[in-house]
């Protein structure tokens, strides 16, 4: 399967995989995202690449509720 394949056929995910990314495999997801359209050209954003549950708890301690978790 393609990433432009893959790509088409996102959706919203909230249970993820422990299982980590190849360094080549998250370098061309960003880039990907790079290229993604904004309303103008305007639109900044940020990424943020959180490996293992050291980096991703506090994460989702400061960006969810209890319930949602």
């Amino acid at each position: 399967m393609e990433l432009a394949d893959v790509l088409r056929g996102r959706r919203m995910v909230r249970s993820f995989s422990e299982e980590p990314l190849e360094r080549p495999v998250l370098e061309r997801i960003l880039g990907a995202a790079l290229r993604a359209p904004s309303a103008g050209n305007a639109q900044g954003w940020d990424a943020v690449v959180l490996e293992g549950p050291a980096q991703t708890a506090p994460f989702w301690e400061a960006t969810t509720t209890a319930d949602w978790r």
